[in-house]
Order: C-alpha cells, then sequence, then structure tokens
C-alpha cells in the first residue's frame, strides 16, 4: 500500500516536472500566438459586418476579451511569473509590484473569463434559434438586441466580479516574495467558498453545460436536417463557405470545452480538499494546486487558438489575414 502510494506520489511529481518544461518554453509561443491572432481578429471581423453582422459582432467581442484575459493572466501571471519561477528562472512580478495592479489585473481577468464564456454561450444560443426557427430568425433577433445582450454581458461581468478587487492584495509568500493573492482572512471561510463556488457556476458550469447542450443540438442539425434549413441560417448561397462558417464556429465552442473541462474537475479538487479535506488519493494540497494551476494553463489555451480555427476554416478570414500581411510587408 505504502508502495502504491509513493508511486503515485513520484508520478504526481513527474508529470508536474514535465508540464513545468511546457508552461515555460512552448506556452509562451502559443500565448504570443494568441495575442497576435486576437489582435489580427479585431481587425478582420468588423470588416466582415456587410456579409454576417452576427458573426462580426460576436467574434470582434469574443476577440477583444481573449486578448485582455491572454495580456492579464496568461502572459502577466502564468508565464512571466508563475512558469519562469517554477523551472528556477529569472521572473517577472508584475502582479506584485503594487497593490493596486494585483487587484485591477486580476479584475481585469475575472472580468474577460466571464465576458468570453457568455459571448460564446449566446452565440450558440442564436445559433440554435436561427437553426430551429431559419425564417423567423431576423425578428427574434436583432442587431440591436444583440449589441444589447453582449452590453448587458459587460455590465453584469464588471458588477459581479467587483468583491475580488476588495479579496486580492499583495502579501509575502513563503519564499518571502510579494505576490498577488486572494485574501481569506478578508473573508470567512463560507464566505470565501460561496465566492468561490458563485464564480465557477457563472464563469464556467453553467456556460460549459449550455455550450454543450447547444453544440450537440448544432452538431445534430448540420449532420441531419435538410440542406436548405442550414442555408437559411448563414443566409448563403448554398455553398460550401455556408457550412465552413457554422463547423467553424461549432470549432470553438468545442475547443472551449475541452481546454475548460479539465480545469473545473481540478479546481474543484483543490476547493474541496482545501475546505473539506478531501485528498482524492493525493495527500499534499500542494501536488493538488499545481496540477490545477497546469489546468488553468491549458483553460488560457482557449483564448489563444480561435485563430487558428479560424484561418483554417474561413476561407473569408484567411483572405483577409493575406490581405493584412501583404500590406505591412
Amino acid at each position: 500500500m505504502a508502495g502504491n502510494v509513493s508511486s503515485g506520489r513520484a508520478a504526481t511529481r513527474d508529470f508536474i516536472s514535465f508540464t513545468n518544461i511546457y508552461r515555460a518554453y512552448i506556452f509562451p509561443v502559443i500565448v504570443f500566438s494568441g495575442i497576435a491572432g486576437n489582435c489580427i481578429s479585431l481587425v478582420v471581423f468588423p470588416r466582415l459586418k456587410r456579409h454576417d453582422k452576427s458573426t462580426a459582432h460576436y467574434l470582434s467581442f469574443l476577440a477583444a476579451s481573449d486578448l485582455l484575459n491572454i495580456l492579464s493572466n496568461g502572459l502577466i501571471d502564468s508565464w512571466l511569473y508563475n512558469a519562469l519561477r517554477d523551472i528556477g528562472a529569472a521572473n517577472v512580478n508584475v502582479l506584485g509590484s503594487s497593490s493596486v495592479v494585483c487587484k485591477l489585473l486580476r479584475y481585469i481577468w475575472y472580468v474577460t473569463t466571464f465576458t468570453s464564456t457568455w459571448n460564446l454561450t449566446l452565440f450558440n444560443v442564436e445559433k440554435c434559434i436561427a437553426i430551429r426557427y431559419p425564417m423567423k430568425r431576423s425578428r427574434i433577433v436583432t442587431s440591436k438586441r444583440r449589441k444589447r445582450a453582449l452590453f448587458v454581458v459587460l455590465a453584469v461581468g464588471c458588477l459581479i466580479r467587483a468583491p475580488f478587487l476588495h479579496s486580492y492584495d499583495i502579501v509575502l509568500n513563503k519564499n518571502g516574495e510579494l505576490e498577488c493573492s486572494l485574501l481569506f482572512k478578508r473573508l470567512t471561510s463560507y464566505g470565501t467558498l460561496l465566492m468561490i463556488l458563485f464564480e465557477w457556476l457563472t464563469s464556467f458550469i453553467i456556460p460549459w453545460l449550455a455550450i454543450t447542450v447547444s453544440s450537440i443540438f448544432i452538431m445534430a442539425a448540420i449532420f441531419k436536417w435538410r440542406k436548405e434549413r442550414l442555408i437559411a441560417y448563414t443566409g448563403g448561397s448554398g455553398t460550401k463557405q455556408s457550412y465552413k462558417f457554422v463547423l467553424n464556429l461549432t470549432s470553438v465552442s468545442a475547443i472551449f470545452l475541452i481546454t475548460v473541462s479539465p480545469a473545473i474537475a481540478l479546481w474543484g479538487m483543490f476547493w474541496l480538499q482545501h475546505f473539506f479535506k478531501v485528498t482524492f488519493g493525493i495527500e499534499s494540497k500542494y501536488d493538488v494546486l499545481k496540477l490545477a494551476l497546469i489546468s488553468t494553463n491549458v483553460q488560457d489555451l482557449n483564448f489563444c487558438l480561435n485563430f487558428f480555427i479560424y484561418v483554417i476554416c474561413l476561407d473569408f478570414y484567411r483572405a483577409e489575414v493575406r490581405y493584412i500581411l501583404l500590406r505591412c510587408c
């Protein structure tokens, strides 16, 4: 029994060592690609309004949210500080530079995580409406209602994430370094648990369920419904491009589900171990925390990979990117 526990601990540490290399050397390449890709998307998708206003509105908003999320967490915290520190390299502690920077960047991260996931949720819901009621889509979902819904998502995100401005601050860690951390002392144990549970439900669990159900419905429609209904959804001419739009946007949802699922499971394990002492066969809370932090890096891929999906699947997007690159060169 003791041998099994020791081998389990060794396997966990070997996995963490391997992922530290990934986080330090491979992850930054993906992060910088995501930054460049989202910047390009912010240029390309507004030009799509003359073809498809729905896609232009949602994906422009998604690119802006993803860009801010990558900058506030993926680049500054996950790579420049945590990943480089874990391999013993010189790191840049931006979050620990001041209390204001700590609070602001953490707040931006929580808000943009909320807006990105709910933007994708609304987009999937609109696609379901368009496929289920193709002839009524233009009356049910207008451009004004779409913009109003996106504004409500942003306003709600800013409002319900405001408590994190109070809950984060600069503290000294066990190594004597300043770091930006959640201050458990400012909240009761149950207050902290409720705040984290509410954040997890609203940013991940509920959108995850909604996107899963809507994606299954959309994929079933793509493969089983009559061709005319899909053409009515895209407003297209029945060309292959119309189907690429549908499949492309469903791929974005699939990337979200794949990258977010490990984070939901591992952070759930960590908080259950922290509050209720449930070990899940891993006695060290530090090991669970490390695995959860690694899952956050996987989750960060959700904000970086959309550009590559667009380039692969969308002829219009690929042509616009080529045009921009030629103009720049």
